[in-house]
């Protein structure tokens, strides 16, 4: 799975201490959870499908914006990841 690697990547390239990587990914797995993204889609696409999910409406107004901070962290070390074969 991806996601030892996205911690790594979290904090090598993007400077985040152990927990807050580890949050990061606590996050995405959240999201796999209560939906069945795929998180490759657009950022966009995901942000509406979340939106409309009635398990994602029921997280508290603090959690919702850090979930979508996780997935967007997750696209660009997706993209890197693409870019880099």
């Amino acid at each position: 799975m991806r996601i030892e690697l996205f911690q790594s990547w979290l904090k090598s390239e993007m400077g985040l201490q152990k927990k807050s990587a580890g949050d990061v990914v606590s996050r995405i797995n959240r999201v796999k959870k209560i939906t069945e993204l795929n998180l490759e889609n657009s950022y966009e696409d995901i942000i509406a499908q979340l939106d409309n999910n009635e398990e994602f409406k029921k997280l508290s107004v603090f959690v919702q914006p850090q979930i979508k901070r996780a997935i967007s962290l997750y696209q660009k070390f997706w993209q890197e990841q693409v870019e880099n074969r």
